[in-house]
């Protein structure tokens, strides 16, 4: 926190809380310059609660959203500080961690049952308590030539922005302290104060954060290869030009599918509900069935989902050096619509394995095969070879190679790939003349004729060979953007696969207005029922005291003559719940 704007986040509280109205709709304008990603955000108000008094000295900095509740960090002048657990949806407070000494605190992070708090006053470092009992345990840090500011936990590790460096860095720690790596900031615009941090939970490789020096929130990229992060958005807080940017915490995706960001201001007591992603409506998972070592896969899994713009959430693998073959209708009902395979060793059984893969094709899911060498057990037999096979290879024709041919730089699966190389490892296979099918295309061959990239589309069925040795990615003999192609493929191969609604169309209760909101005593209520079952309808104060409940089946009801203040509406229909604020005045 810059100490010297302390004085300006209490000045106008009593105008926050008179015209609580004005912070509940509206759009804050993106901040340029900006790079526009492929998975870009919005920042729309969609909702916010006040968060009470503090003292006039006081300050509120770093919050975090877990379920409905948001820890929100209070540093009282000369006295310990506070961790206020707050209802997500009105802002009741529920709960509170009263710290173990006068220090100035950042950002709460809940890990397990132990709630991690970083701070920057009187040492840099991280308290730890156990949250059942809200008993102190222990420090981890300082940390030598760091700051301590934001925080975040991505469930192995600690994200911690730091200020020290010009422009800020973030590193990574373990639970015990230990400094794992630095991510440095690259690009324009640099980050220069962060104040809090979060990890998007929908879209990978992406987090948000709080710039203190330009009060501004920042949707940035990370690579944990390059160690480096940038800045792709910059959004003014939702209070208005001028106001501080301080905690910051991602929600979703919601049962809608949607992703939200909660943030507080220095100007104003209050927190914001900000829309940053609409649903991601095509996800596919993936598995990975490969004869290889298990850590190649398991590096491949994380490429292939790192590298997908949130569409492979899930990539499993599975080893066909020592299983026979998979079972394919298990995988496909189960929600995998993709799968990936190739042989660094032999096949337990290729012929086996080929028939699974066209049962999956043939059930409605996409096969991407990666070969890079055609002897007995590595390369695939059986039906998917017969019918659905783009290509086979040579045995081990050890030659490097660049991509050449280019037969249709405008497919999908070649979008964004100009250079793959080869660096000599056991290559590919045959020219697109002998293709085995004329249902198979040739995409992209090497420069000496051998295929790289062909396909197999008919009648729905879709599959794609990929002529490189699957292991030499991670290894590091390919350069160029050899994992664009592999997701490319991936997605094409499965373009239309979704994953299931997470709430049933059937058993959704839609609500379209809640009116007027706030109310002065007197407010209607309007739903869409799919079916015509009814609606369970409670109204709660903020003590959590039930003050209305009724079973309607109409889509209009009234409700009036409640007593001013703030209430959550919650509505059950089929087994689905949703919850709606009402404010009311008098």
């Amino acid at each position: 926190m810059k100490l010297g704007k302390i004085c300006l986040v209490f000045g106008i509280s009593l105008f926050a809380f008179a015209f609580a109205p004005s912070h509940i709709t509206g759009r804050a304008p993106k901040e340029g310059p900006f790079q526009s990603p492929t998975d870009d955000s919005s920042w729309i108000k969609v909702d916010s609660f006040p968060v009470g008094p503090i003292g006039p000295s006081d300050a509120l900095c770093g919050l975090k959203v877990y379920g409905d509740t948001v820890f929100l960090t209070w540093n009282r002048y000369n006295q310990p500080y506070v961790i206020r657990i707050l209802n997500r949806i009105t802002g009741v407070k529920l709960d509170s961690v009263i710290g173990h000494a006068v220090e100035y605190k950042m950002t709460p992070v809940k890990v397990g049952d132990s709630l991690y708090i970083s701070g920057f006053y009187p040492s840099e470092h991280i308290d730890v308590y156990h949250l059942p009992t809200k008993t102190y345990l222990r420090q981890i840090g300082p940390f030598p030539g760091r700051r301590t500011r934001g925080m975040d936990w991505d469930g192995s590790k600690f994200w911690i922005g730091d200020n020290y460096t010009s422009p800020a860095s973030i590193y990574l720690i373990d639970r015990a302290g230990n400094i794992l790596r630095t991510l440095t900031n690259t690009g324009s615009p640099s980050v220069g104060w962060i104040m809090d941090l979060t990890l998007d939970r929908m879209i990978p490789n992406r987090l948000w954060l709080n710039d203190n020096s330009g009060d501004l929130a920042r949707y940035c990229s990370f690579d944990t290869i390059a160690n480096t992060y940038q800045v792709l958005a910059s959004f003014t807080p939702p209070a208005g030009p001028g106001s501080t940017a301080e905690g910051i915490g991602f929600y979703g995706p919601d049962g809608g599918g949607y992703g939200y960001v909660y943030t507080n201001s220095g100007f104003t007591l209050w927190v914001w509900k900000m829309k940053v992603h609409e649903p991601i409506t095509s996800q596919s998972k993936v598995y990975i069935a490969a004869a290889d070592y298990l850590d190649i896969m398991n590096a491949w899994a994380n490429l292939i989902r790192d590298s997908s713009d949130g569409r492979f959430p899930v990539v499993s693998v599975y080893d066909l050096s020592s299983n026979p073959t998979f079972p394919a209708t298990a995988w496909y009902n189960d929600g995998y619509q993709v799968i990936a395979t190739w042989s660094n060793f032999r096949y337990n059984d290729s012929t086996a394995v080929g028939d699974s893969l066209a049962k999956f094709i043939q059930l409605g899911g996409g096969v991407v095969s990666i070969f890079g060498a055609d002897a007995i057990g590595y390369n695939l037999s059986g039906q998917y070879q017969t019918a659905y096979m783009p290509f086979t290879v040579r045995s081990y024709v050890n030659a490097s190679g660049s991509m050449g041919t280019v037969h249709d730089p405008s497919h999908p699966i070649m979008r964004g790939v100009t250079t793959i190389v080869d660096n000599g490892s056991v290559s590919t296979g045959n020219t697109p003349a002998t293709l085995r099918s004329p249902n198979c295309v040739p995409l992209a061959d090497y420069n000496d004729g051998r295929s790289l990239v062909a396909y197999f589309d008919t009648s729905g069925q879709r599959a794609v060979s990929i002529g490189f040795l699957a292991y030499w990615g991670p290894a590091g003999q390919l350069s160029g953007q050899w994992v664009r192609l592999v997701v490319n493929a991936l997605k094409w191969v499965a373009p239309s696969l979704s994953v299931k609604e997470p709430i049933p169309s059937t058993k959704r209760v839609s609500i379209f207005n809640v009116s007027p909101n706030p109310t002065r005593g007197r407010f209607n209520v309007h739903w869409t029922l799919p079916n015509k079952d009814g609606v369970d309808l409670k109204i709660y104060n903020t003590l959590g005291v039930n003050v209305y409940s009724a079973k309607v089946d109409k889509e209009l009801l009234t409700v009036e003559k409640l007593p001013a203040g703030i209430y959550l509406l919650r509505f059950s229909a089929n087994g689905y719940e949703e919850n709606r604020k009402l404010i009311v005045l008098r």
